[in-house]
């Protein structure tokens, strides 16, 4: 990508109508244990969300394919590195409840997230998921780098989560998650960089599911 203003890349990251329909969210896999298998009455609920990278104008996120899918879309979630410190990197909190069938505990085990990055030389920007049981817990999560070779493009990632983090046997799990753009570099804001995340969504045959009392 050629040297460009701050400015310039703020012009490039001009956002792109967001839709959800609910038929992206698909059926839930089923199958063994670990494999996409989801018991019979698992379930999302969407609690909330909110942080500098999303709102109720920007962002569109919901819960779809009988509560098995949790799909969010943004417009607003893109991090420019530049003198402002606060635009260089940009996050999203979403509070998310899981309530599990009697008998069954979860790991979240990853995610899939989406957007474009504009990079040049040896830099690279970064597209990151953190997920917390409890705000006291250690995260879980995972981050992807981008370089020059993915500037420009609308690129698709899965996310697999380190270290996997299994919940408590209750019937509803509270779990926070921070999905986060960051294009600071190393050598200053003065130089060009810049990532935008369109979309991120998770779903319940993403967790390796299993009876309570095993390991």
């Amino acid at each position: 990508m050629p040297r460009a203003s701050t400015r310039l890349l703020v012009v490039l990251l001009a956002p792109a109508i967001v839709g959800i329909p609910a038929a992206a969210a698909g059926a839930a896999l089923v199958g063994r244990v670990g494999a996409g298998f989801v018991p019979s009455g698992a379930r999302m609920e969407l609690a909330g969300f909110g942080r500098e990278g999303c709102n109720k104008d920007d962002t569109t996120i919901g819960v779809y394919a009988k509560g098995t899918r949790l799909v969010a879309g943004f417009r607003g979630l893109r991090a420019v590195n530049g003198p402002n410190g606060l635009e260089r990197v940009r996050k999203c909190a979403i509070q998310l409840m899981v309530h599990s069938p009697e008998g069954w505990r979860f790991t979240p085990l990853g995610a899939r997230v989406a957007g474009t990055a504009w990079v040049d030389g040896k830099r690279v920007v970064r597209a990151s998921t953190t997920l917390r049981r409890e705000i006291v817990d250690l995260p879980s999560g995972s981050t992807i780098t981008f370089g020059a070779a993915d500037s420009g493009a609308l690129w698709s990632r899965q996310q697999s989560f380190d270290p996997p983090i299994a919940v408590r046997c209750v019937p509803t799990s509270w779990l926070s998650i921070f999905v986060g753009a960051d294009a600071a570099q190393p050598d200053g804001p003065q130089a060009p960089a810049a990532i935008e995340i369109s979309r991120w969504d998770m779903s319940l045959s993403d967790f390796r599911w299993q009876k309570c009392g095993d390991r």
